[in-house]
């Protein structure tokens, strides 16, 4: 079931993981503007789904910084019009999807230095790393695509 809940914004409904048929897995679709707020908005959105699927704690945690930090690259550096979220969840990993129709633009300003110790951005890409099983970027003349694996620990009791 496709719905609106705001302007530019459609989300797909994450089904819980209770009403997949055993080994399937579940997914759930947000495409929305890419304005600054769609990065909260998209979070939200991501922390929704992973609940509903029961992931664990500190695997929601991680999908959030995931997504704010994919979301973000899109909204300050692509030029696109429009943000897609795709999130999958298999049982044993989460899959982050985030598409863009847009260019990368150059850097407004040149880096202070070779990791820019002191700025208040430009780890995002890092960070993902750090905390991916494994990621691609994948860039075209339609746009960016970047997919994320991110490994999901069971939850000790």
């Amino acid at each position: 079931m496709v719905i609106t809940d705001a302007p530019g914004l459609v989300v797909s409904r994450p089904r819980p993981r209770s009403a997949q048929t055993s080994g399937s897995a579940s997914g759930a679709v947000c495409a929305m503007s890419a304005v600054p707020s769609a990065v909260p908005a998209l979070r939200r959105f991501a922390r929704a789904a992973a609940r509903r699927w029961a992931v664990p704690a500190e695997g929601i945690d991680t999908l959030a910084l995931v997504v704010s930090e994919l979301a973000t690259n899109v909204v300050l550096h692509s030029g696109s019009p429009e943000i897609t979220l795709l999130l999958r969840h298999s049982g044993a990993e989460l899959t982050v999807e985030v598409a863009d129709a847009g260019r990368w633009q150059d850097r407004s300003m040149p880096r202070l230095s070779a990791e820019d110790a002191d700025a208040p951005c430009g780890r995002g890409l890092d960070l993902v790393t750090s905390l991916a099983g494994r990621w691609l970027a994948s860039l075209s003349p339609i746009g960016t695509r970047v997919v994320v694996s991110l490994p999901l620990t069971e939850a000790t009791e």
